[in-house]
């Protein structure tokens, strides 16, 4: 008994040192998740479920009916691409351990939640025949924040520890072709907890949050950590450089779609004691995505501040390189086609890759925006999520073999390096040696026998050596 506030007292000093890294600490006020990709049309609906663990604390029905929130961000059909996003957004009911099913595409009991009420079993929520869907026109995307950061209804008790702490929420979406019967689907992107001042209260998805490495992070991404007393910067600091790879299928075969949605800047408070807040709630955010064939370097340091180019292109089938740069600009949640990720700029490569009839792979990389540049800032985040979804219309044959029906399949491109590496390298140099080539992430592949480990992207540490050697040299 004597050892437990012992016991205590180190989870704690473990948490805060956990936190002055900013390390993916789930926040302990309230909980927020993404759905990155929502479509809608008149022929595809996409099928979102939540789970709602949090509860009113004593059920106190004087403070109201608890609610979530939920958040679209999207544009339609007839907005073009590099557009920012508008925002539609509502409460719904909940109750403790609630789960309710909707259509964000409407097309299912007219966005209304489904399956409800459950034959002669009493109602625990009464949705009232509202509206959950994406109130759009006929086409759109976007995404979609569900949150229970809404105080009047989860109150907090004593010790700070609400009823909607983190990991509260859980959600799934499955977009279904009406026409077809395809299907694909995907586990909702859980990173952090809000806070719980209001029901519009700053969220972060940023990259470094991703246990699952949900996000790929932008190789470009810095800040000014330190300014001068004059007020220059003397100090810039650079965020998580990731790469993953991905194959890609014989155009005559599958058609190939990327699915992108950048995510918000990170978090961080300046030498001068302000606060730079990342926020998901935000139509506006500007990432680039590139293929490669070599992602080196990957991203600039403190040192070298234009590391960042990289040789575009892809791999054949028999490892050959077609070489082309093309970086293309994401506004908000885009779908694009694989020829329009090669662009005008691969039209050539495209052509020359799509004639050898083979597949091919490429790295994946991501850099700032570009749109409005140089008048106006680029609204960049700290990276991208980005889905593969490889398809067909109908049958199809592949080697000889008939494929009956279509294919439908998504891969959602995943880097966890990021947050490995916080973990390897929080409390001593010793974490060093899990902290290359890449931490132990899920799915960083890297080729190392380019220039090796040491050149692989830089781990900047507050006011302190830059790779893992200069710290084992310290």
């Amino acid at each position: 008994m004597r050892h437990k506030p012992m016991i205590f007292i180190a989870a704690l000093v473990a948490v805060t040192v956990l936190l002055s890294f900013g390390a993916a600490v789930k926040d302990a006020k309230a909980d927020v998740i993404m759905f990155p990709w929502i479509v809608k049309s008149p022929t595809i609906s996409t099928l979102v479920s939540v789970i709602n663990t949090a509860e009113q604390v004593g059920g106190n029905q004087a403070l109201g009916n608890a609610v979530l929130h939920y958040q679209y961000w999207g544009k339609d059909g007839s907005t073009g691409q590099t557009d920012s996003c508008s925002e539609v957004d509502f409460d719904r009911p909940t109750s403790k351990d609630d789960i309710v099913m909707f259509d964000a595409a409407g097309n299912m009991n007219g966005g209304k939640a489904l399956f409800e009420p459950i034959a002669n079993q009493p109602t625990n929520v009464n949705y009232a025949n509202q509206n959950f869907s994406y109130i759009a026109t006929v086409s759109a995307r976007a995404f979609l924040l569900v949150d229970n950061n809404i105080p009047q209804v989860f109150t907090d008790n004593i010790l700070d520890l609400a009823s909607n702490a983190d990991g509260t929420l859980y959600g799934e979406a499955l977009v279904i072709d009406l026409g077809s019967g395809s299907a694909w689907g995907y586990i909702a992107y859980n990173p952090s907890g809000g806070v719980r001042d209001s029901r519009g209260a700053a969220v972060s998805f940023a990259d470094g949050l991703d246990v699952l490495g949900e996000v790929i992070g932008n190789v470009d991404q810095s800040h000014c950590a330190v300014f001068s007393s004059t007020g220059s910067c003397t100090t810039t600091k650079y965020g998580h450089k990731e790469v993953t790879a991905t194959v890609l299928m014989p155009v005559s075969q599958v058609t190939t779609k990327f699915f992108t949605t950048p995510v918000n800047a990170v978090t961080y408070v300046d030498s001068k004691g302000v606060q730079h807040l990342g926020n998901q709630r935000d139509g506006g955010i500007n990432n680039r995505i590139q293929l490669l064939t070599d992602p080196y370097p990957l991203g600039p340091s403190s040192k070298n501040s234009n590391m960042t180019p990289g040789l575009g292109g892809i791999f054949d089938a028999d490892e050959n390189v077609i070489s082309f740069v093309n970086r293309k600009n994401i506004v908000c949640t885009s779908a694009d086609l694989l020829v329009n990720i090669f662009g005008s700029a691969g039209t050539g490569a495209y052509t020359a890759w799509v004639n050898t009839g083979a597949e091919g792979w490429a790295y994946v990389k991501i850099f700032n925006g570009t749109i409005g540049a140089p008048a106006v800032t680029p609204d960049s985040g700290s990276g991208m999520i980005v889905g593969k979804l490889e398809y067909t219309t109908g049958t199809s044959t592949i080697a000889g073999a008939t494929v009956s029906g279509g294919i439908n399949n998504l891969q959602w491109l995943r880097n966890s390096e990021s947050y490995s590496k916080q973990i390897s390298f929080h409390s001593h140099s010793a974490g060093c040696s899990n902290a290359y080539p890449c931490g132990g992430g899920i799915n960083c592949i890297h080729n190392v026998s380019t220039l090796g480990n040491d050149m692989h992207g830089l781990f900047i540490l507050e006011d302190g050596p830059d790779t893992c050697s200069e710290i084992e040299q310290n």
